[in-house]
Protein backbone atom coordinates (compact mmCIF):
# COMPACT_ATOMS: atom_id res chain seq x y z
CA UNK A 1 0.00 0.00 0.00
CA UNK A 2 1.61 3.58 -1.35
CA UNK A 3 1.71 6.05 1.45
CA UNK A 4 -0.76 7.89 0.35
CA UNK A 5 -3.15 5.55 0.21
CA UNK A 6 -2.28 5.06 3.73
CA UNK A 7 -2.62 8.70 4.66
CA UNK A 8 -6.11 8.23 2.74
CA UNK A 9 -7.45 5.10 4.75
CA UNK A 10 -5.98 6.60 7.88
CA UNK A 11 -7.96 9.83 7.41
CA UNK A 12 -11.30 8.03 6.65
CA UNK A 13 -10.75 5.83 9.67
CA UNK A 14 -10.37 8.66 12.51
CA UNK A 15 -12.94 10.95 10.95
CA UNK A 16 -15.44 8.54 9.38
CA UNK A 17 -17.93 9.84 12.20
CA UNK A 18 -17.94 13.58 11.24
CA UNK A 19 -17.80 12.74 7.38
CA UNK A 20 -20.87 11.03 7.79
CA UNK A 21 -22.52 14.50 6.73
CA UNK A 22 -25.93 13.16 6.05
CA UNK A 23 -27.04 12.50 9.69
CA UNK A 24 -27.02 16.49 10.28
CA UNK A 25 -29.73 17.33 7.38
CA UNK A 26 -32.71 16.14 9.62
CA UNK A 27 -31.31 18.46 12.29
CA UNK A 28 -30.78 21.77 9.57
CA UNK A 29 -34.55 20.76 8.20
CA UNK A 30 -36.29 21.12 11.72
CA UNK A 31 -34.45 24.72 11.72
CA UNK A 32 -35.82 25.74 8.56
CA UNK A 33 -39.33 24.27 10.25
CA UNK A 34 -38.16 26.88 13.32
CA UNK A 35 -37.76 29.44 10.96
CA UNK A 36 -41.47 28.87 9.47
CA UNK A 37 -42.69 29.26 12.73
CA UNK A 38 -41.26 32.62 13.25
CA UNK A 39 -42.20 33.92 9.70
CA UNK A 40 -45.52 32.73 10.28
CA UNK A 41 -45.57 30.81 7.49
CA UNK A 42 -47.22 27.14 8.81
CA UNK A 43 -49.88 28.46 11.12
CA UNK A 44 -50.86 24.81 12.30
CA UNK A 45 -47.21 24.34 13.90
CA UNK A 46 -47.59 27.72 15.41
CA UNK A 47 -50.34 26.67 17.49
CA UNK A 48 -49.29 24.31 19.45
CA UNK A 49 -45.73 25.11 20.37
CA UNK A 50 -43.60 24.08 21.99
CA UNK A 51 -44.70 20.36 21.80
CA UNK A 52 -44.57 20.51 17.89
CA UNK A 53 -41.17 21.45 17.50
CA UNK A 54 -40.27 19.22 20.40
CA UNK A 55 -41.91 16.65 18.51
CA UNK A 56 -40.60 17.45 15.14
CA UNK A 57 -36.98 17.71 16.90
CA UNK A 58 -37.73 14.27 17.99
CA UNK A 59 -38.35 12.83 14.41
CA UNK A 60 -34.68 15.38 13.37
CA UNK A 61 -33.11 12.93 16.07
CA UNK A 62 -34.54 9.63 14.52
CA UNK A 63 -33.70 10.85 11.03
CA UNK A 64 -29.98 10.88 12.41
CA UNK A 65 -30.35 7.54 13.56
CA UNK A 66 -31.56 6.18 10.69
CA UNK A 67 -29.08 8.11 8.23
CA UNK A 68 -26.39 6.85 10.52
CA UNK A 69 -27.33 2.93 9.92
CA UNK A 70 -27.61 3.95 6.25
CA UNK A 71 -23.95 4.84 6.14
CA UNK A 72 -23.15 1.86 7.97
CA UNK A 73 -24.67 0.04 5.73
CA UNK A 74 -23.78 1.47 2.42
CA UNK A 75 -20.00 2.71 3.37
CA UNK A 76 -19.74 -0.32 6.22
CA UNK A 77 -18.61 0.17 9.81
CA UNK A 78 -15.24 1.53 11.35
CA UNK A 79 -14.33 0.75 14.69
CA UNK A 80 -12.83 3.25 17.09
CA UNK A 81 -9.58 3.85 16.62
CA UNK A 82 -7.08 5.32 19.40
CA UNK A 83 -7.46 8.79 17.39
CA UNK A 84 -11.20 8.30 16.78
CA UNK A 85 -11.68 8.09 20.43
CA UNK A 86 -9.70 10.54 21.59
CA UNK A 87 -11.35 12.94 19.36
CA UNK A 88 -14.73 11.92 20.06
CA UNK A 89 -13.76 12.13 24.24
CA UNK A 90 -12.72 16.11 23.06
CA UNK A 91 -15.76 17.07 21.10
CA UNK A 92 -17.90 15.74 23.70
CA UNK A 93 -16.32 17.47 26.47
CA UNK A 94 -16.36 20.30 24.25
CA UNK A 95 -19.88 19.69 23.58
CA UNK A 96 -21.19 18.97 27.12
CA UNK A 97 -19.04 21.20 29.39
CA UNK A 98 -18.43 24.53 27.27
CA UNK A 99 -21.08 24.85 23.98
CA UNK A 100 -23.96 24.27 25.59
CA UNK A 101 -24.14 26.09 28.68
CA UNK A 102 -23.05 28.95 26.88
CA UNK A 103 -25.91 28.33 24.03
CA UNK A 104 -28.43 28.21 26.65
CA UNK A 105 -26.72 31.32 28.36
CA UNK A 106 -26.73 33.13 25.17
CA UNK A 107 -30.12 32.02 24.58
CA UNK A 108 -31.38 33.26 28.11
CA UNK A 109 -29.66 36.79 27.08
CA UNK A 110 -31.60 37.20 23.65
CA UNK A 111 -34.76 36.66 25.23
CA UNK A 112 -34.94 38.61 28.07
CA UNK A 113 -31.98 41.68 27.17
CA UNK A 114 -33.17 41.60 23.68
CA UNK A 115 -29.51 43.07 22.66
CA UNK A 116 -29.21 44.91 19.37
CA UNK A 117 -27.50 41.77 18.09
CA UNK A 118 -27.78 38.06 18.27
CA UNK A 119 -26.07 36.75 21.42
CA UNK A 120 -26.93 32.77 20.58
CA UNK A 121 -25.45 33.77 17.45
CA UNK A 122 -22.42 35.07 17.93
CA UNK A 123 -21.78 32.46 20.54
CA UNK A 124 -21.99 29.86 18.26
CA UNK A 125 -20.49 31.17 15.65
CA UNK A 126 -17.52 31.44 18.28
CA UNK A 127 -17.51 27.86 19.29
CA UNK A 128 -18.01 26.69 15.47
CA UNK A 129 -14.70 28.77 15.33
CA UNK A 130 -12.83 27.75 18.42
CA UNK A 131 -14.01 24.04 17.44
CA UNK A 132 -12.56 24.28 13.91
CA UNK A 133 -9.40 25.70 14.65
CA UNK A 134 -8.91 23.06 18.03
CA UNK A 135 -10.60 20.29 15.77
CA UNK A 136 -8.19 20.60 12.59
CA UNK A 137 -11.70 20.46 10.81
CA UNK A 138 -12.22 21.58 7.00
CA UNK A 139 -12.61 25.07 6.03
CA UNK A 140 -15.94 25.19 4.97
CA UNK A 141 -16.50 24.99 9.01
CA UNK A 142 -14.52 27.95 9.51
CA UNK A 143 -16.60 29.81 6.73
CA UNK A 144 -19.56 29.04 8.24
CA UNK A 145 -18.55 30.30 11.73
CA UNK A 146 -18.01 33.75 9.70
CA UNK A 147 -21.78 33.47 7.96
CA UNK A 148 -23.12 33.12 11.33
CA UNK A 149 -21.37 36.13 12.69
CA UNK A 150 -21.82 38.49 9.93
CA UNK A 151 -25.86 37.61 10.36
CA UNK A 152 -25.99 37.89 14.12
CA UNK A 153 -25.19 41.74 13.77
CA UNK A 154 -27.55 42.37 10.72
CA UNK A 155 -29.93 44.30 12.65
CA UNK A 156 -26.63 46.82 14.24
CA UNK A 157 -27.56 47.74 10.64
CA UNK A 158 -31.00 48.19 10.95
CA UNK A 159 -31.61 44.72 8.64
CA UNK A 160 -34.13 41.84 9.94
CA UNK A 161 -35.35 42.70 13.33
CA UNK A 162 -37.51 41.18 16.00
CA UNK A 163 -39.27 37.99 15.02
CA UNK A 164 -38.37 38.10 11.25
CA UNK A 165 -34.46 38.05 13.01
CA UNK A 166 -35.64 34.62 14.75
CA UNK A 167 -36.44 33.37 11.90
CA UNK A 168 -33.19 34.73 9.56
CA UNK A 169 -30.89 33.36 12.14
CA UNK A 170 -32.52 29.72 11.82
CA UNK A 171 -33.26 29.65 8.51
CA UNK A 172 -29.49 30.48 7.64
CA UNK A 173 -28.91 28.23 10.66
CA UNK A 174 -30.73 25.36 8.72
CA UNK A 175 -28.91 26.46 5.14
CA UNK A 176 -25.37 26.42 6.92
CA UNK A 177 -25.85 23.12 8.59
CA UNK A 178 -27.05 21.74 5.79
CA UNK A 179 -24.54 23.02 3.31
CA UNK A 180 -21.54 21.45 5.79
CA UNK A 181 -23.74 18.10 6.25
CA UNK A 182 -23.61 17.71 2.24
CA UNK A 183 -19.62 19.21 1.99
CA UNK A 184 -18.39 16.66 4.93
CA UNK A 185 -20.56 13.28 2.74
CA UNK A 186 -18.81 14.96 -0.56
CA UNK A 187 -15.49 14.76 1.54
CA UNK A 188 -15.92 11.27 2.24
CA UNK A 189 -17.01 10.32 -1.27
CA UNK A 190 -13.60 11.90 -2.50
CA UNK A 191 -11.24 9.89 0.26
CA UNK A 192 -12.98 7.07 -0.73
CA UNK A 193 -12.16 7.29 -4.22
CA UNK A 194 -14.90 5.03 -5.64
CA UNK A 195 -18.50 4.65 -5.72
CA UNK A 196 -19.84 3.69 -2.31
CA UNK A 197 -20.67 -0.46 -2.27
CA UNK A 198 -23.38 -2.15 0.09
CA UNK A 199 -21.46 -3.97 2.65
CA UNK A 200 -22.60 -7.81 3.07
CA UNK A 201 -24.89 -8.47 5.55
Amino acid sequence: MELGEMERVRFVTSNYSSLQGLKILPLGVWLYMEAAWNFNWIPLFNHNRPISSLLLLCIACGGWLLVSHWYNRVFGYVGPTKQGVLKFTWTSIMVVVVSFPWLIISGVIDGALKPPVSALGLTASFLLALWWAVGRLPKHYAIAAVLIAIVSILPLFGIAKDQTFSGLIFLVFGTILIMVGTLDHLQLIHKLGDSPTRSDD
